[in-house]
């Protein structure tokens, strides 16, 4: 990481206020391009704030499902959560190609931080207590989402990188970020 570290992040999502008990849980959304290590980095600050993590895999619907992700997570999670009420998620089974996968429960009072491609459209303004954009170096990202996906991906990783190019270039997502990590810069 580079000169934002795990604990000034941490730090700052302990300082975000409550929204209070029926404003909803404490947003922090993790965006950035496929293989930049947002999921990484949402596992770290979860075990270190105690956050509840949303990973938007889970709600795309499919390779073309980067733009339907947010309403769900707003229904799904954010709703039940605003009412006092803990959010029970149906997840996307990549294999089956439907909301088949296990159920993903969330407890009220948690911070939530929303991972993936798409977890801070215009949308979250307002509603997201910290946008987080995490980068990393085109060859450094191409090789963690081959080691990752592998092969057999290909096909499908080169439509999303078209699908995630057009909708960060609309979306703005990282001149809106209120913190941008990168994650190919050894430490100091």
């Amino acid at each position: 990481m580079n000169a934002v570290t795990l604990a000034s992040l941490a730090d700052r999502i302990r300082a975000l206020p409550s929204p209070g008990p029926r404003g909803g849980p404490r947003l922090i959304c993790i965006d950035g391009p496929m293989g930049s290590g947002k999921t990484t980095l949402a596992g770290a600050l979860a075990r270190e704030v105690g956050g509840a993590i949303v990973h938007m895999d889970d709600l795309y619907g499919g390779w073309d499902g980067i733009d339907r992700a947010w309403p769900r997570l707003v229904s799904s999670v954010l709703t039940p959560l605003r009412a006092g009420h803990a959010a029970a998620v149906r997840t996307f089974d990549w294999s089956a190609g439907g909301f088949t996968g296990p159920v993903t429960r969330i407890e009220s009072g948690r911070p939530v931080i929303a991972e993936g491609c798409g977890s801070a459209p215009r949308l979250a303004d307002g509603v997201a207590q910290l946008i987080v954009w995490v980068d990393a170096a085109l060859p450094v990202r191409l090789a963690r989402v081959a080691r990752r996906d592998g092969p057999a991906q290909s096909e499908n990783l080169r439509a999303w990188a078209v699908s995630e190019a057009v909708h960060y270039a609309r979306e703005g997502t990282r001149d809106r970020a209120d913190v941008i990590v990168r994650t190919d810069v050894p430490p100091a």
